[in-house]
C-alpha cells in the first residue's frame, strides 16, 4: 500500500480502495495463507461482498428483510446486495479450496486447514466451513477498513496529532525500517491516539444483542430470563459524567502525568466498549488492533497526510458522519506527501 501511495507523487485520491486490498490481503492470509496482488478478482470479491453485507445491515432494510420477505426479490437494492453475497460466497470457497488442493500440502497453518482437520475428525461440516470462511473475511473487512478510514481522516482534521505520531515514530523507529509489534509497548502516544478513535468515532454505536441466561434486574428494571438486550456504546463513550469534554479529540486522556498509557485496568480504558465485553467480546480484537496500529504507524512514517485543497473534506465532529454497518466519513481525497 505504501508503494502504491508513492507511485501516486502528491495526486489526490480516495484511499478506500487501497485500504481493502491492505485490510482483505491480511484477513486472507489469515484464512488461506495466501495474499493476493492489486487487481486480483480475490480481492474485488472481499469488496463486493463487504459493500452488500453494509446494505442488507441498513435498519430499513432489516425490518424489511424480517417482516417483507418478499423485498430480497422486488427491491433491486436489496436483490443485488443478496446476489452479490451468493456470488462472493461460491467464488471465495471455490477459490480457497482451489488454493489448498494446488498447494498439495504445502499450505502454511490457516483457518482453512485447521477446520479441514476438524472436518476430518467429524466435528464440522463442509458447508459449516464455508460459511466460517466467509464470515472471518466477512467480520475482518468491513470493520477494520472502515475504522482505517475514519483514522486516516482525523490526522488530516487533527495535524497536531499527526505530527505528534511521526516525532514518536522517528524517536523509537527511525525511517530505515517499518514500525513492527515489537515497538508497540514503546509508543504510548500511538497507542493512545488509537483508543481515543475507538472512544471518539465509537465505529460501532451498538453493540449486538445479547440474551439474559436467568431474571435479573438492573438500577430497579425487572429483566426476565430470555430477554434480548442491547448496549448504547456510543452512549458510553461520550457519557458527559465521566469523559470531560467528551466531543474533543484528546489522546491524552489515556496518558498518564509521566506520559505512559493507562493501564488495561483502568476506569476509562475500561469504558471502552469499542470490541465488546465479557466472553463474547470479538475475537478478532487483538487481531484489528494490531492492524490499526501498524498501518497507521507505517503511513505515517512514510507520508505527511494533507486534504485535497479543491473538494470539500469530512469533519472531524463524529455526529456528521454516516451510520451504515460502522460509522464512517463520507469519501473523501487525500494527498500522500512522501516525507524521505
Amino acid at each position: 500500500m505504501i508503494n502504491r501511495c508513492r507511485e501516486r507523487n502528491g495526486v489526490s485520491f480516495d484511499p478506500w480502495d487501497d485500504l481493502n486490498q491492505y485490510v482483505s490481503n491480511v484477513i486472507l492470509v489469515l484464512v488461506c495463507g495466501q495474499r493476493f496482488q492489486p487487481g486480483h478478482k480475490t480481492l474485488e470479491i472481499c469488496k463486493k461482498i463487504s459493500d452488500a453485507f453494509d446494505v442488507l445491515l441498513l435498519h430499513k432494510n432489516q425490518f424489511l428483510i424480517d417482516n417483507v420477505p418478499l423485498s430480497v426479490t422486488l427491491i433491486p437494492q436489496i436483490r443485488n446486495a443478496c446476489q452479490s453475497m451468493k456470488d462472493g460466497y461460491h467464488y471465495f470457497t471455490e477459490t480457497v479450496d482451489k488454493i489448498i488442493q494446488e498447494s498439495k500440502g504445502t499450505t502454511p497453518n490457516c483457518l482453512y486447514t485447521l477446520l479441514l482437520q476438524e472436518h476430518a475428525e467429524g466435528s464440522i461440516s463442509t458447508k459449516n466451513i464455508k460459511g466460517v470462511l466467509v464470515d472471518s473475511v466477512l467480520a475482518g473487512v468491513i470493520t477494520t477498513k472502515p475504522t482505517m478510514y475514519t483514522a486516516l481522516a482525523a490526522m488530516v482534521n487533527f495535524p497536531e496529532v499527526q505530527k505528534k505520531i511521526q516525532e514518536e515514530i522517528q524517536r523509537v523507529v527511525g525511517k530505515d525500517r517499518l514500525p513492527g509489534l515489537e515497538d508497540r509497548n514503546k509508543m504510548p502516544y500511538s497507542r493512545a491516539v488509537e483508543l481515543e478513535l475507538y472512544r471518539y468515532y465509537t465505529p460501532i454505536g451498538a453493540a449486538g444483542p445479547r440474551t439474559t441466561t436467568q431474571d435479573c434486574s438492573y438500577k430497579g428494571y425487572s429483566i426476565p430470563k430470555g430477554t434480548k438486550v442491547i448496549y448504547n456504546v456510543w452512549r458510553v463513550h461520550h457519557d458527559e459524567s465521566f469523559w470531560e469534554n467528551p466531543f474533543t479529540f484528546d489522546p491524552t486522556r489515556f496518558l498518564d502525568d509521566n506520559g505512559e498509557l493507562l493501564p488495561p485496568e483502568d476506569e476509562k480504558r475500561q469504558r471502552l466498549l469499542t470490541f465488546g465485553v465479557g466472553k463474547r467480546s470479538c475475537i478478532g480484537e487483538k487481531l484489528a488492533r494490531v492492524r490499526i496500529f501498524l498501518g497507521l504507524t507505517s503511513i505515517l512514517q512514510n507520508f505527511d497526510l494533507a486534504r485535497d485543497p479543491s473538494e470539500p473534506f469530512p469533519s472531524s465532529d463524529p455526529n456528521t458522519y454516516e451510520t451504515t454497518f460502522m460509522l464512517q466519513p463520507h469519501p473523501y481525497k487525500l494527498q500522500f506527501k512522501p516525507r524521505h
